[in-house]
């Protein structure tokens, strides 16, 4: 905000800010989303067509982890990812060989 206030005409400003806000809010309705059909899918026993349940976790671990804030999130996770990250690199890696090898070997 700060840098459209100082750059910008007033005019300007209400509306850079204006974009800025619905950038992030439709965002966050199509993670929502996102995270209520893998809800919806990983667990179909639970959540038979009971959509309302799957927006509630959704927006519960939505407040949860945005009270952490950025860095309280970033203290938790990464020494988690400092470890797996090279095993993960490892296994996309391997995944992504595999599969080109099995492509050629069919096409062959």
């Amino acid at each position: 905000a700060h840098l459209t206030v100082n750059s910008l005409p007033k005019a300007w400003t209400v509306v850079s800010i204006a974009a800025v806000v619905l950038a992030c809010f439709t965002t966050s309705v199509a993670l929502s989303m996102v995270f209520i059909n893998f809800l919806k899918k990983s667990m179909p026993s639970q959540m038979p067509q009971k959509p309302l349940i799957a927006l509630l976790i959704t927006l519960l671990s939505t407040l949860i982890m945005a009270q952490f804030g950025l860095q309280g999130i970033s203290s938790l996770t990464g020494p988690l990812l400092s470890k797996f990250y090279p095993v993960l690199l490892i296994l996309i890696i391997w995944n992504l060989a595999r599969k080109y090898y099995q492509r050629r070997l069919a096409n062959a």
